[in-house]
């Protein structure tokens, strides 16, 4: 499917990235482009966390609520770190791999999917994660998605994945 038609709607309130520089149409050209062969994997996982966290008990632990949250990923080589913070307490933050650290979100890209509605992207050549010593072997470049917070039902759970950008 072509960018354009992917990407229904642009927003012109607030399409910017990094240092309030606004977005051009090449920038989220790119960004759609960038985020349409994982959006569907995103969807997909989005749905089973939201699932299994209906249907988990308030007193679950958090050990446990991670180990059921994190299953679908957890052999999965294109996904190389997951977070998802909780509608519980916006601290109480999930990662898999446990205690990665989640890059700030300053040069991430807005952009609406038709099918997963405002979400955020972001590309590197470089990988800004520190994962455990040979965790996905070979991957340097990776592209990260997000819900857009702003555009988001309050008492929700926010997901963010990093995947193995294997693009040329």
């Amino acid at each position: 499917m072509k960018p354009a038609a992917w990407a229904c709607v642009i927003a012109l309130a607030s399409p910017s990235i990094a240092c309030d520089r606004p977005a051009t149409s090449d920038v989220l050209s790119d960004a759609i482009t960038t985020a349409q062969p994982f959006a569907s994997k995103f969807a997909a996982y989005e749905t089973w966390a939201l699932r299994a966290t209906s249907v988990s008990q308030p007193s679950a632990s958090n050990a446990a609520l991670t180990e059921a949250l994190f299953a679908p990923i957890r052999n999965d080589q294109a996904v190389l770190a997951a977070w998802i913070t909780l509608p519980r307490n916006d601290a109480d933050e999930l990662s898999f791999p446990p205690r990665v650290l989640k890059p700030s979100p300053e040069a991430w890209t807005q952009v609406r999917d038709p099918a997963l509605g405002w979400i955020r992207v972001t590309r590197h050549q470089h990988c800004p994660l520190t994962l455990p010593k040979g965790w996905r072997s070979g991957t340097e470049r990776c592209v990260m998605l997000t819900r857009d917070p702003e555009h988001q039902p309050p008492h929700t759970l926010t997901i963010t994945l990093a995947f193995v950008d294997s693009s040329d």
